[in-house]
This record gives structure tokens, C-alpha cells and sequence, in this order.
């Protein structure tokens, strides 16, 4: 059975996310915790932003 090209072929950001541990841990010489918190300071801002939205909404912008 032959694959063609097309169903090999790995999206640029999959690739990106998935070396991201790697990257971490070799550059920057950093240990599993560390990397956790790395991905969890991003995804602060997409856990706050509803509640930012909604004291703005409530409160105004002044």
C-alpha cells in the first residue's frame, strides 16, 4: 500500500506544538514543571478574558 504525499504531510503549527517540549528542554535547559508552566502562562489570558469581558461590561470603560 502507497501513501501519497498529501496524507504524510504535517501542519506547520502540529509540528510546532509538538516540538515545543523539545525545544524548551533543550535551549533552555528547563525540567518538566517548568515547561508545564510555560504553557500554562499562555493560556492565561484565553481563561481571564471572559472575566475581563464581563467587569468591562458591567463597570464600563472609564
Amino acid at each position: 500500500m502507497t501513501t501519497t504525499p498529501s496524507e504524510n504531510c504535517i501542519d506547520d503549527d502540529e509540528v510546532k506544538d509538538r516540538n515545543a517540549t523539545t525545544y524548551l528542554k533543550r535551549e533552555f535547559n528547563l525540567n518538566k514543571t517548568q515547561i508545564g508552566l510555560v504553557f500554562l502562562a499562555q493560556s492565561i489570558p484565553t481563561l481571564t478574558a471572559p472575566l475581563a469581558g464581563a467587569f468591562s461590561d458591567k463597570h464600563g470603560a472609564k
